[in-house]
């Protein structure tokens, strides 16, 4: 296994955990110790120091948040690490909007080479997806066992290009498919040191997730449509107050849904996790 030197002060919540205990009946929930004016503190010395120094901190400000976030996570007494060096960050950051530079001027100066750049985008993408996937896995540890990311350029073009382009060309029926894929692939290609996680989620898990949103979806139209026929001096107000509930149902509704699913199907050696978020 991939093992990192515990810090001084950290030497006891970092050691391995007995087999026994892993293997018991028991539960271990997972714990967040953090405070809303802790991390204010950082948050706002990251925004500033971004600021100042035009973005470049904001690879240092990226790992302190991080950081805050996986040291006041804890699951049976452990803390999480994240161990990423902020310099390889920036470094990736300039290649980026170098990139990124490069293809909007060339797209200005040759506008006939838009479509060929698209196509290499699309090309590089299961690439860059690989690479921060290994990034932050390999980065973050628990109880001195890194993570590991183990996916492959083939695998990531698959589900990231050729699977939403599908459901592209399907007027999204594909869409549930391509989302189940990505995931699929992506928490089969994850381990914990040298052991590899288990997805055991299946593609009619999540069209059942998409197919149930659709009777409030149904229903928030026909009161918006009664509200049209009724009283069409507010339609205005209305239809505004109506798209911005239903936007925000929405975003409770997936993230609520897909989280629960994604962690209750995913097995560690002998270990399940369980989820229970609620949308309310």
């Amino acid at each position: 296994m991939d093992t990192i030197p515990p810090e001084p002060n950290e030497a006891k919540d970092l050691t391995p955990l007995p087999r026994e205990s892993m293997e018991g009946p028991g539960e271990a929930p997972f714990q967040f110790l953090g405070t809303g004016s802790a991390y204010f503190r950082i948050w706002i010395v990251n925004i500033l120091l971004s600021l100042v120094t035009l973005g470049i901190y904001s690879a240092w400000a990226k790992v302190r948040r991080k950081q805050f976030f996986y040291g006041h996570t804890r699951v049976a007494g452990s803390a999480f690490r994240y161990l990423a060096n902020p310099v390889k960050i920036l470094k990736g950051r300039i290649i980026v909007f170098v990139a990124f530079l490069a293809y909007t001027a060339v797209q200005q100066v040759f506008p006939f080479a838009a479509l060929p750049l698209t196509l290499g985008l699309l090309v590089v993408l299961p690439w860059f997806v690989v690479r921060s996937l290994a990034f932050n896995a390999r980065n973050s540890a628990w109880r001195n066992i890194r993570f590991n990311f183990t996916g492959t350029y083939r695998g990531a073009a698959a589900v990231y290009v050729l699977w939403p382009l599908l459901s592209a060309l399907t007027l999204g029926l594909l869409g549930p498919w391509a989302y189940y894929r990505q995931k699929k692939y992506v928490v089969e290609h994850l381990a914990f040191g040298t052991t590899a996680f288990v997805f055991n989620a299946r593609a009619r898990d999540y069209y059942r997730i998409f197919w149930l949103f659709l009777p409030p979806l149904v229903v928030a139209l026909v009161f918006g449509g009664l509200v049209l026929w009724l009283a069409p001096f507010a339609a205005g107000p209305s239809m505004m107050l109506l798209a911005a509930l239903i936007y925000l149902y929405a975003i409770a509704y997936f993230s609520v849904q897909t989280t629960n699913l994604i962690f209750n199907s995913s097995v560690l050696e002998r270990q399940q996790f369980r989820a229970t978020l609620r949308i309310g």
